[in-house]
């Protein structure tokens, strides 16, 4: 499945760019059981693999009809750094 771009669509109420129930914050011992020990630099692009289960779905009335979610547990992660369009490529179809 192709990457989908998450930003916000401009309405003019609010600067957030992207969703902020997309954030995935990491304590120490996240931290550490993925060997990210050293600081990583602000505002730097890594890659994400992750594993979940569906631990919530709902849907709620809404003005205009019904809106239904989905909460994710994370139960296996990877963080690398950002690869090329190649290392994708490899990643995907070997090399």
């Amino acid at each position: 499945m192709a990457m989908i771009n998450m930003k916000l669509e401009k309405n003019g109420e609010s600067e957030e760019l992207y969703p902020e129930d997309l954030v995935i914050e990491l304590g120490i011992e996240q931290l550490k059981k993925l060997g990210l020990t050293a600081g990583m630099r602000l505002g730097s692009t890594v890659t994400i693999t992750a594993r979940a289960y569906v631990a919530e779905t709902s849907t709620t009335m809404v003005e205009g009809g019904m809106e239904p979610s989905v909460e994710l547990q994370i139960t296996d992660l990877e963080i690398g750094q950002a690869g090329t369009m190649d290392a994708a490529a490899t990643m995907l179809y070997g090399g």
